[in-house]
């Protein structure tokens, strides 16, 4: 029931109930924020009171403490607590304990504690609520009292119970060495002040009310104010050791107490100190602060709520019905636009239709003609081929011609050589004949001795004389050889020559008949690639026929939608009206 019940709301009820949530969130937003911001600056306010508190503190237990310094110088100027360290004289120690009553008296001093070279008790004066210590020194005092052995100096300090009882679980003491005639140490001293007269000089230096808590058994041995403290101990004051700060609430009263631990010299915690004051003023001041923040923000959101309200009904609500009656307008003429546009998808389906036919046909006419020109390029390839083999056949041809022309020229070289040689033998058969005819003639002078040798000389000549015949004949022959032979070379060059034309012709040819293989190829690949085109051409006109189909059914689709889509409108004027019929402008 809620739902129906919502929608029949104005829009403009639906906005500001919207604001109104988010108001309200932003209101507990901004609440936490200031809370937040509030509480970081009492932090920081806390923080910078304690940490002035422990400069005050610190100022304390470091600056020199007039009333303990005036004790100890007191003690140091009597002669006898030397000669006691030294002798254990008892009318010196009766001296030296009447000293410490009127230090007790005058300088508020609670104990007084006098130890040896070897810092075991020698002397403990205290006042009658404290209880005794041990017989020697603790061991975390040990260098701090050699210190002032050293230096001749005054340390001051935080002293434990160190397991014993005590009524006041903490001492202030002030400690020094005690010199001899020759300025060397014979023991120490060791004075503590009253725990009531250093709470009071704290309380004044803090402008706080002061007291000391046994964190222990949690609850205040010594303060400053016991009313105020003793609530503060009734209201609770348990975990109280880790915390730096505490409000406590007493009524109607507030009070802002800062945790302070006193800490010996080895650091161990013996004690706290609380420095309490009233902060009921600054409490109430921030109560009055948050009170007037929400106070107001308020005011504002019911401002602002007013102007959203005016601002929704002039920048929004009307402008929306304004917008709504265009869209009912545009509704109307985009579903006219929708039925135009179905017409014309029909119409662009039927013509891409067409079209595909024609693509099929052509790509019929590519693919024979793609066919012949595969053809084509395989003739001219086996053309190429066969004028690669003859090109090949005359580049044999031409080195073997080339080869014989060297065959020639070597002829013609060995027959010239061979001239020479007949030269020769020419040469010697005209020598031989030459010697054959002295011989003849010394045969002829010797008569009958030389007879014999005149025949062989004879002889002799006649051979040579046909050896020289021979040899010229042979000259001859030779000399028409290499006349012939030179004719053979020439007409082997003149061959070279024209079978070298011949090579070069078939070269030509051979790259023209290549290069019209490539360029058959070329136009077979293109014929391909453009068949292929066409298909793709047709695939896509079949894809665009599809897709007219369905524009066409998809803008009958958004015909509908269009008319949903006043519907749409009609409704939202209805919310925005709830529910009363708005005029349109």
């Amino acid at each position: 029931m809620a739902a129906p019940m919502f929608r029949r709301f104005s829009i403009n009820v639906k906005i500001i109930g919207i604001f109104c949530v988010s108001q309200f969130l932003m209101l507990i937003l901004i609440g936490f924020v200031l809370y937040i911001s509030v509480t970081q600056q009492k932090q920081m306010t806390e923080d910078a009171t304690v940490s002035g508190h422990a400069i005050a503190m610190k100022s304390i237990l470091t600056n020199r403490d007039a009333a303990l310094e005036k004790a100890i110088l007191s003690l140091l100027n009597n002669n006898k607590l030397v000669e006691y360290v030294l002798n254990r004289d008892s009318n010196a120690r009766m001296i030296i304990e009447g000293v410490f009553l009127s230090l007790e008296q005058q300088n508020n001093c609670c104990r007084m504690t006098i130890y040896s070279k070897d810092l075991e008790v020698l002397i403990q004066n205290r006042s009658k609520d404290l209880p005794l210590r041990g017989s020697t020194l603790p061991s975390y005092l040990h260098d701090l009292f050699q210190g002032t052995g050293k230096d001749f100096s005054i340390a001051y300090y935080f002293r434990g119970p160190e397991g014993i009882e005590p009524v006041f679980p903490v001492e202030y003491c002030g400690a020094t060495v005690i010199t001899g005639d020759d300025d060397q140490p014979v023991g120490f001293v060791e004075v503590a002040m009253s725990p009531s007269t250093w709470l009071n000089r704290v309380s004044d230096l803090t402008l706080s009310q002061a007291a000391v808590l046994d964190v222990g058994k949690q609850r205040f041995l010594l303060s400053t104010e016991n009313q105020m403290f003793a609530a503060i101990e009734n209201a609770g004051l348990k975990n109280s050791a880790p915390e730096k700060s505490r409000i406590s609430c007493l009524g109607k009263q507030y009070y802002l107490s800062h945790l302070m631990p006193l800490q010996d010299p080895s650091g161990a915690m013996v004690s706290q100190l609380w420095l309490t004051r009233e902060n009921t003023p600054e409490v109430k001041q921030e109560q009055r602060n948050l009170i007037l923040g929400a106070v107001l923000f308020i005011v504002l959101s019911i401002l602002g709520l007013a102007g959203t309200l005016l601002i929704v009904t002039l920048n929004i609500t009307r402008p929306i019905q304004t917008m709504v009656g265009g869209l009912i307008t545009d509704a109307d003429l985009a579903t006219t636009i929708t039925q135009q546009l179905g017409e014309s998808s029909h119409a662009l389906a039927e013509r891409e239709a067409t079209q595909q036919t024609a693509i099929q046909e052509m790509s019929k006419v590519l693919e024979n003609i793609s066919q012949m020109s595969g053809e084509n390029s395989g003739q001219a390839d086996q053309a190429c081929a066969a004028m690669v083999r003859a090109r090949a056949a005359v580049n044999r041809t031409s080195e073997d011609i080339s080869g014989l022309s060297t065959a020639m020229g070597r002829i013609f070289q060995a027959s010239e050589e061979t001239s020479k040689i007949i030269k020769t033998i020419d040469a010697i058969a005209f020598q031989t004949n030459l010697l054959a005819l002295n011989a003849a003639v010394e045969a002829a002078r010797a008569g009958e001795a030389g007879a014999g040798f005149a025949v062989v000389a004879g002889e002799v000549r006649n051979l040579a004389s046909r050896s020289a015949e021979a040899a010229q004949q042979t000259a001859r022959l030779i000399e028409d050889t290499v006349h012939k032979a030179r004719d053979g070379a020439d007409l082997v060059k003149k061959s070279l020559q024209a079978f070298s034309d011949v090579m070069e012709t078939s070269s030509g040819s051979a790259e023209l008949v290549s290069r019209i293989a490539a360029a058959s190829a070329q136009q077979a690949r293109e014929i391909s690639q453009t068949k292929d085109m066409v298909l793709e051409m047709g695939q896509a006109i079949s894809l665009n026929a599809q897709n007219a189909e369905d524009t066409a059914r998809v803008v009958e689709k958004l015909g509908i939608q269009f008319s949903q889509v006043r519907t749409f409108t009609h409704h939202l004027l209805n919310i925005i009206s709830g529910g009363r019929q708005a005029r349109i402008k």
